[in-house]
């Protein structure tokens, strides 16, 4: 869909996949209703930088982080953030 319909949809969730999606596409793409729907970011890579310490960058307390394995969900330092 072209990026200046989507304030006009209505979902049920936002479902983030990268990071400038959360941080740029999101605020700028989306109306205030839909950024306070359900959210989801979608972990595929496991840390780069420190893969062992790396505290996961996403703090969205209203959010949901999920790791696509079980190996990204033992190596991210997600803290106290709900993930699955």
């Amino acid at each position: 869909m072209p990026a200046d319909e989507v304030r006009e949809c209505e979902f049920d969730c936002v479902l983030y996949q990268t990071r400038e999606n959360f941080e740029r596409d999101g605020p700028e793409l989306l109306s205030d209703g839909q950024r306070r729907l359900p959210r989801v970011y979608l972990q595929h890579d496991p840390p780069w930088a420190d893969p062992v310490n790396e505290v996961h960058w996403s703090d969205d307390p209203g959010g949901l982080l999920v790791h696509v394995t079980p190996f990204n969900a033992l190596m991210w330092d997600a803290g106290a953030r709900r993930r699955r």
